[in-house]
């Protein structure tokens, strides 16, 4: 039997003994659990998804209506951040000729009162048009948000959602229904979709009915009332 030849390591100090013994403990007692640098694999090629094109949608008029106003107080938004409200009122103060102390105050008279609905109206559609009437009542000490609301409806505030122009449609919708055109036709003739219409001419025969309903169980309680006189009359 041929055995392999093995030659004898030669070590020149006790250092380089410990350290080979060290090394071969260390080689032969690791734990299997030991650190393992990771595999790494290449990546697959990502799937390519071919999507389908959106379609266009065609909104409502109203709806077109709010985007346009959105576009707009969202532009004046960007350039609200320049200032705050607080610094716009003292500004707008001494433009008009009355003290910011006045504004917020408790004040009612005439001149004050104006200019206090007027820079209201300004912050509300010119500042900050997502300020809350809440929060506007608290830049003029403190006054509750039906007085803002007021305020800026009475020099022309409608709202920030087209809810004049969708009121417009709707009376128009119903106008045509009852006129006898079709659903279709009311829509080419608004520019709505035909779903808008059904829904608000349901809306009208819904509440026919419940009209029409009313009357009867009006006239039922009558007809029971009299045969209930009727009965104590013969009794």
């Amino acid at each position: 039997m041929n055995l392999p030849s093995l030659q004898a390591e030669t070590y020149t100090s006790a250092s380089e003994i410990i350290h080979s013994a060290k090394a071969i403990r260390e080689r032969l007692l690791r734990p299997a659990n030991a650190y393992r640098p990771p595999v790494t694999f290449p990546e697959p090629p990502k799937p390519q998804i071919k999507r389908k094109p959106r379609k266009e949608v065609q909104h409502d008029a109203h709806v077109i209506d709010w985007q346009a106003k959105k576009e707009a107080y969202d532009a004046i938004e960007v350039e609200a951040r320049k200032i705050s409200c607080r610094d716009y009122i003292k500004q707008r103060c001494d433009e008009l000729g009355v003290s910011y102390a006045e504004v917020t105050g408790p004040s009612r008279v005439r001149h004050i009162v104006d200019a206090r609905q007027l820079l209201m109206f300004e912050i509300k559609t010119q500042v900050k048009p997502s300020i809350s009437f809440q929060e506007l009542g608290k830049l003029f000490g403190g006054r509750d948000h039906t007085t803002c609301l007021h305020a800026c409806m009475k020099h022309g505030y409608e709202g920030t959602g087209g809810n004049k122009s969708e009121r417009d449609d709707i009376q128009k919708i119903k106008a045509l229904h009852a006129s006898g055109l079709s659903q279709a036709e009311i829509a080419e003739q608004v520019g709505c979709s035909p779903s808008t219409v059904r829904r608000y001419t349901q809306e009208s025969r819904q509440s026919a009915y419940e009209a029409k309903l009313a009357k009867k169980r009006l006239a039922a309680r009558k007809h029971y009332e009299q045969a209930r006189k009727k009965a104590r009359a013969a009794g």
